[in-house]
């Protein structure tokens, strides 16, 4: 599902300021795992979740998504693929404040030109899966944090991607609310899908539906 061999990611290279960001990573996720990568502030894990994203990519080695080489992909078949394939939760969420949470969802699907019908499904669907349904009329400014990242995670969802990747997840969450995620992740994980998490939070490290942790480190991963 995801494998990344030899990765490097090099800013500024050459340059007086250069920056090794990520250095040498060799990572494969399996398909319908849950992994969690861990590092403090500035250990390369978000950027590493950027790669996989494909919204990022390397200075070298492979990354591997879906069998796709997805950093040599032309930047149209890239943005498709990210689009069928993986769904991206913000750690700040990117809710558009003034649209409703329904429209917000329905913004990934505006570019595949389906049909009324078949946006109403998705939607409600995606909705329903993270139980937010009952605020789809609301506005996105006048939501919980909590709310917000519902949504948020029904808007990477309502493509039915097989990749969820979250960015920080608990970062602006209250404790009950990061238990809340907790359980949504767990619901996700039990629909097939393949959830990579970035985070510094001890909340995941004793999660039975967590199989790999992998920490970061100046870049590296470390045992």
């Amino acid at each position: 599902m995801i494998r990344l061999t030899n990765l490097y990611k090099i800013y500024n290279q050459s340059l007086q300021n250069e920056f090794v960001a990520l250095k040498n990573i060799n990572l494969h996720i399996k398909n319908k795992e849950c992994v969690v990568l861990k590092g403090v502030s500035g250990s390369g894990k978000s950027t590493l979740l950027s790669i996989i994203g494909g919204m990022n990519k390397p200075t070298s080695g492979e990354a591997l998504i879906e069998n796709k080489a997805i950093a040599k992909l032309p930047d149209l078949h890239l943005s498709n693929f990210r689009a069928k394939s993986i769904g991206f939760v913000f750690q700040s969420f990117h809710l558009i404040e003034n649209l409703s949470v329904y429209d917000n969802v329905t913004v990934p699907l505006i570019p595949h030109q389906k049909d009324t019908e078949q946006i109403t499904q998705m939607v409600n669907n995606a909705l329903q899966i993270i139980k937010i349904d009952h605020k789809k009329n609301d506005l996105a400014k006048n939501l919980s944090g909590g709310e917000k990242q519902r949504v948020a995670i029904a808007r990477a969802l309502v493509n039915n991607p097989n990749i969820i990747l979250l960015d920080e997840p608990t970062a602006n969450l209250d404790i009950a609310n990061s238990q809340n995620l907790i359980t949504i992740l767990q619901d996700l994980k039990q629909l097939g899908k393949t959830v990579v998490i970035a985070t510094h939070d001890t909340i995941f490290d004793d999660l039975d539906f967590v199989d790999k942790i992998v920490h970061i480190q100046n870049g590296e991963i470390v045992e």
